[in-house]
Parts: structure tokens; C-alpha cells; sequence
């Protein structure tokens, strides 16, 4: 069932946010819109009118939090929100009363918004307004907001993580609550999601005193030192941290602290959306600037919007560039906040670099040779290289001599894999370099046979010790986007091709198995000689041409991956039980998606792959009613073997298998 929480201004309440968010509903029936009584020449703003009717009530026994049901939720469905800038902006400053700094309050009310939102533009505008309050008083809190809004606390290969689980933060709700156990577990139970049941709680509240605001700043501030707590106690620690920022917190807040704690923020605020609200924020910042005006009307915000179109677009384009070589919030935000008017050096100054990982290239997916082979064409060069079934790795060596090694979401792997290091070390004509590659687990007795991905997720996360390796591992490097202080990554694929072959053709380091030819017989041979030395299959690459070139983040045109998954007659079929899930993003928000599937084995389901498609929207909506009615598990099953990395919003029952083929045109992401 999509659940969407829409914004209510109650009888007798005033508004927190002031003259600053302004909220329609738009009914989809009627297509009319009908503004809220906001009183906006009211100046005695003292406590939040914002609530969500689905998950929030004012109530006062735990029998009436759980007696409450949603029975708006169907009229809540039609209705679509939008969030607008308005008169005299400055006046959201005037609510910080004891404490500086911007509102954390103004991102929470934002994200809610954001997660009623289906469409990207309205998601964009959104966005820009919160960013563009944030800019023109309290600069110094929008890469906080920004980390806030896209559920991180930091870079993604900074290895910062918060390390607290539904278990530590269901305890900080409880005590912080007064709420019982059996309260709380019930409550999960209905709602299917641990931020709604804190919001629940804590707006039964009752305090002597008024807290200050929370801050954007302070909220991120305290996460960090949530993810910084280790030792002794630090449970306990981590637990204090929790409930002095749910005791300080005003409706939403409390659900977007228990999200971000428990990284499922539940909103399609993606980093290209992020990127294009920035985008948007800074053009009009600088008209306001330019103009020496003060923003007292949505309609200046839209005017600029309008006026500074081109220049908006051309802004977007630097900073999807920077971020897809840099993917660094941190330089991108500081160079545009402290530059404004240098905005076309903003590639010089975010550029690939060794050190900082960039967003790698990806391959579509082809379903056969023949369709292969037209796509990239049929008078070229085709490099056709055996697809390894192991783990993705940025091989990064910086100028000092250090290796570091990247996964493919940018996470730092460099002490899980210290025999992949050594096999980098001191590489003869090569001072710095940046080179994709695969990891892959062989068979010690026959080094030539490549065992499955499976293999490699034996290994410890980090601190592997070189004496305490059991499975063996080869690094197959098959790309070279950085070598020696230059960039290569719009150099055509045969050019990188041939540095790679020159300077990293040594013994501790292979190249894949590669076959140059456009021919459909040789390529099919190819790929069944590929197959049956374990690897999944083919990944095909344009060697010339516009297409050859290295497209950060993109799933490029010039790649071509031929799995036998993908192939017509020689895919397998696998059953598979749903034992988790993770909440959907834009057009999937509300709904189930995507599933953990495992495989039961000796007593136990083992984690396999989640399956994000095949599913018509009318069966999203039945199995999230389904799973959501009474399929739902508190904490997660000690037979459900699952990898430590994920972590899923929800786990289910095992009462469901789904039949998964390529012909039911599901797409698989291996763990």
C-alpha cells in the first residue's frame, strides 16, 4: 500500500517554519489547489503545527497508540504536496531563539514533503527551496543538510559508520518514551517502519521546559560522534547520544533521526536530484546577489528560475561531472560557497585525483552476440574480455607510494584485501595510477580456475592479516582512467588499453582473457569457453570512437555485458525465498522494494541477491499489503545468514518463493 505523509495545519497551532513553507494540497481528481489558513502576518510563531496524519496523533495511553488507525490514508493518497519559499525568507532565522544555526526541523518538514513527492521536478524544487534558505543565512550548515538529506555522514570510503542497530534504537525510544516493549514491538508491527513509531512516541512527550531547536548542524554533529563512539560503554554512549536529540526534538524530526540512524531514509533524494537542486540554489543566489535584493516572494524565486535557465543547466552539467570524478560533497559545496563567481572552474578544481574514488563506469546489457555485435558496430574493433565473478575494485596509487582499493560504492576495502596491495607495490615506471579492475577467488591447486563470488564474502571486512588468508585471490585489471599526474579517461578505450598493457603487464597483476573480433561465431565460441572456466560471461568495449572513451558513473554505450543469465537457452531458473526488504524510492515510495532473496541450505536462508524488477505496480502494492498485514519480523531471524553490509528496513517471514530467470525479466545484484 503506497503510505504517503502529507502535511496537516491543525485548528489553534501556529507554524514553526513561519513565512518560509507555504503548503497547498493538489487534489489529482479535481486539479484544483486549496492553501491551508497559514495566517502568514502572524508573528508569534512558538510550536510546530506540522503533523503527519498517517503515523501521528495526539494520544495518551498506549492502548490509544495502538486502537488509532489510518483511516485517512486512502483521501491521503490523492493528494500531492508541494513546499514553497515565501514572503521574506529571513524571518526562519528569527525561530533559532536560544541556538544558532539552521533549523533542523525546516529539513525534516522538507524530507516528508520529498517522500509524498512522485515527480522529480517538483523533487527539485523542493530541495533548492531548503538549500537556498540555507545559503543565504547560514552557508556553513548546507553540506551538513546535504549529508542529512542524502542519509550519509559522510564520504562513502571515510569508513564512518554509525553502528547502530533497530535493537539500540528501539531501547533510546522506550526509555526517552516510557513506551513498553510490547507497545513498540506492536506499533512496528502496523506501521512496518521504526522512524514512523518514534515519531508516534515521541509526540506523547510531556516536558517541563521547551527544548532549544535542533540544529542541522548539531544533528550531524552528533552523528558523527555517534559513528566516532567506540571502547568501553560505548554502547551506552551511542545511546545517550540517541535520546538527547529525541528529547530535543518537534514534529518530523524524531522520524528522520530514527531513519538516518537506522539508513533508510525512505526518500528519492538521490545525488543527481541533490545535484540539480543545488544547482538551482546557487544560480538564483547569485541573481539575488547580483541584484542586491532580498527574496519577499516565491514569485522572485520562480522568476530566476526562469531567467537563469541556461545558466542553471550549465551549472548542473559542471557539478554532475565533478561529482562522478570526484564524488566529494565536501569539495564540490566548499568550491561553490567560497567561489561563486569562478563556477567555470569548477572541473579543475573537483577533478579525478588518486586518492578519491570516482563513480565507475557500467555496462548495459546485451542479450545476445548478434544484438552485441550491431550495437557497438560491426566495422570496429571489438574487445571482447572474459567477466569475472568476483568483486569490483578501484585500484588507487598515490605519488607517496600508498595503495588504497575502493569497492564499487566507493568504500574503502584497502585492509580487507593486503595481498591485493602488495601486488601493486613498487610497479616499475609508475609513480601514480587509478585502474578498475576485479578481484576474483581462484583454486589454489589450479590457479587458472576462477571460483565464485560466494568465495570472497568469507573474508573478514577489514583488517585481514596476510597469515590469516584462506582464499586465494587474483586481481584481474582491465582498466586505466590516471597514470603518472594525467588523466586518461577521454582517451579511446584501445589507447588506455595500451598503457595498461605496457606499464601493468607484471606477474603480480593480470589482464583479462581478451578476444579482439566482431565476428558472431568467434564471439559465441568465446563466450562458452568463458563460461566454463567459471566466469559469468563477456563484458564487449568499443575500442574507437565517441563511445570509447571512460564515462564515470554512466552506463555507457560502449560496454556490452553478455552473461548466460542473459542469453536466451542457456539461462537457469533458481528458488528463492524473501526474507527483507529496503523501502522504494520515487516512483516506488510507499511500496516493498527491492526484496532479499536466499536460498535455504542445511537449516538456514542464506542471503543470495535482491530483486528490484519484474514486478507490475498493482503487485507491489499487493505484496506490500501482504508482507505489512502480519509477515513482518521485529529483528532478524538468527538462521537468516545475511552480510553485514546490508541492511534491510524490514524483515520478513519465509512464506514465499519466487521463481527468478532471466525470462521473468528480474534483475539481480549479488551482495
Amino acid at each position: 500500500m503506497r503510505r504517503k505523509n502529507m502535511c496537516h495545519h491543525q485548528q489553534g497551532t501556529q507554524l514553526t517554519l513561519q513565512q518560509w513553507l507555504f503548503v497547498t494540497t493538489k487534489d489529482r481528481r479535481t486539479d484544483k489547489q486549496t492553501p491551508f489558513s497559514l495566517q502568514p502576518n502572524q508573528t508569534n510563531f512558538t510550536e510546530t503545527s506540522y503533523v503527519s496524519e498517517t503515523t501521528e496523533q495526539t494520544l495518551t495511553t498506549s492502548d490509544e497508540l495502538l486502537s488509532q488507525s489510518s483511516t485517512n490514508v486512502t483521501e491521503q493518497q490523492a493528494t500531492k504536496t508541494q513546499v514553497f519559499v515565501g514572503n521574506h525568507m529571513d524571518n526562519i532565522f528569527q525561530l533559532q531563539l536560544q541556538s544558532q544555526g539552521f533549523p533542523f526541523q525546516a529539513v525534516a518538514i522538507t524530507l516528508d514533503i520529498l517522500q509524498a513527492t512522485s515527480s522529480r521536478l517538483s523533487s527539485i524544487e523542493i530541495l533548492s527551496d531548503l538549500f537556498l534558505a540555507i545559503l543565504l543565512k547560514y552557508p556553513q550548515d548546507l553540506l551538513p543538510a546535504v549529508y542529512l538529506c542524502t542519509n550519509r555522514v559522510a564520504a562513502p570510503w571515510e569508513a564512518v559508520e554509525l553502528g547502530v542497530g533497530g535493537s539500540l534504537i528501539s531501547k533510546a525510544i522506550m526509555e526517552v518514551t516510557s513506551v513498553s516493549k510490547e507497545t513498540l514491538r506492536s506499533l512496528y508491527k502496523q506501521y512496518g517502519d521504526l522512524g514512523d513509531v518514534a515519531q508516534i512516541c515521541c509526540s506523547r512527550l510531556q516536558r517541563l521546559f521547551k527544548p532549544n531547536y535542533l540544529t542541522a548542524q548539531h544533528v550531524y554533529q552528533s552523528l558523527r560522534k555517534i559513528a566516532q563512539t567506540n571502547g568501553v560503554k560505548s554502547v551506552s554512549r551511542k545511546k545517550n547520544l540517541i535520546q538527547s536529540l529525541l528529547v530535543a526534538s518537534r514534529s518530523p524530526e524524531a522520524r528522520y533521526i530514527v531513519r538516518i540512524l537506522s539508513q533508510h531514509i525512505r526518500v528519492g533524494a538521490v545525488e543527481k536530484t541533490v545535484i540539480a537542486a543545488l544547482g538551482r540554489a546557487f544560480i538564483i543566489l547569485d541573481a539575488i546577489r547580483s541584484n542586491g535584493e532580498e527574496i519577499t516572494s516565491r514569485a522572485q524565486v520562480q522568476k530566476y528560475s526562469i531567467e537563469r535557465k541556461t545558466e542553471t543547466k550549465l551549472l548542473v552539467e559542471r557539478m554532475n561531472r565533478a561529482f562522478s570524478e570526484c564524488s566529494d560533497w565536501e569539495r564540490i559545496i566548499t568550491f561553490l560557497v567560497n567561489d561563486t563567481h569562478s563556477w567555470n572552474q569548477l572541473n579543475e578544481f573537483c577533478k579525478l585525483q588518486p586518492g578519491t574514488p570516482l563513480k565507475p563506469q557500467l555496462g548495459k546489457i546485451t542479450k545476445s552476440v548478434d544484438e552485441m555485435i550491431k550495437d557497438l558496430g560491426t566495422d570496429s574493433d571489438i574487445s571482447c574480455e572474459w567477466k569475472y565473478d568476483g568483486q569490483r575494485c578501484q585500484v588507487h596509487i598515490i605519488e607517496n607510494g600508498v595503495v588504497q582499493l575502493f569497492s564499487r560504492h566507493l568504500e574503502d576495502m584497502t585492509s580487507k584485501y593486503p595481498d591485493v596491495v602488495s601486488s601493486f607495490a613498487d610497479i616499475s615506471g609508475v609513480t601514480s595510477a587509478i585502474l578498475d579492475a576485479e578481484i576474483v577467488a581462484v583454486n589454489p591447486s589450479h590457479s587458472q580456475m576462477y571460483l565464485p563470488f560466494q568465495y570472497l564474502s568469507t573474508r573478514a571486512r577489514k583488517d585481514v592479516q596476510l597469515n590469516q588468508i584462506t582464499v586465494q585471490v587474483r586481481v584481474i585489471v582491465f582498466d586505466l582512467m590516471f597514470l603518472n599526474g594525467v588523466c586518461l579517461i577521454e582517451q579511446s578505450f584501445r589507447q588506455r588499453r595500451q598503457l595498461l598493457e605496457r606499464h601493468f603487464r607484471v606477474r603480480s597483476v593480470t589482464l583479462p582473457e581478451t578476444l579482439i573480433s566482431s565476428q558472431v561465431n568467434e564471439v559465441e565460441a568465446w563466450l562458452n569457453r568463458a563460461i566454463s572456466n567459471g566466469c559469468e560471461g563477456l563484458m564487449c568495449k568499443a575500442l574507437d570512437g565517441p563511445n570509447s572513451v571512460y564515462y564515470p558513473s554512466k552506463r555507457s554505450e560502449g560496454w556490452s555485458k553478455i552473461k548466460k543469465d542473459y542469453v536466451e537457452g542457456i539461462s537457469d531458473t533458481m528458488d528463492l525465498v524473501p526474507i527483507a526488504a529496503w523501502w522504494g524510492n520515487g516512483r516506488k515510495a510507499g511500496w516493498l522494494s527491492p526484496f532479499l532473496l536466499a536460498c535455504y541450505y542445511d537449516g538456514e536462508f542464506q542471503s543470495v541477491c535482491k530483486v528490484m524488477s519484474g514486478f507490475s505496480d498493482e503487485e507491489y502494492k499487493s505484496l506490500t499489503e501482504f508482507y505489512l498485514r502480519d509477515k513482518t519480523l521485529p529483528i532478524k531471524p538468527p538462521y537468516y545468514q545475511v552480510d553485514e553490509s546490508l541492511r534491510p528496513a524490514i524483515w520478513l517471514q519465509a512464506c514465499q518463493v519466487y521463481v527468478l530467470s532471466y525470462e521473468k525479466k528480474l534483475n539481480l545484484t549479488i551482495p
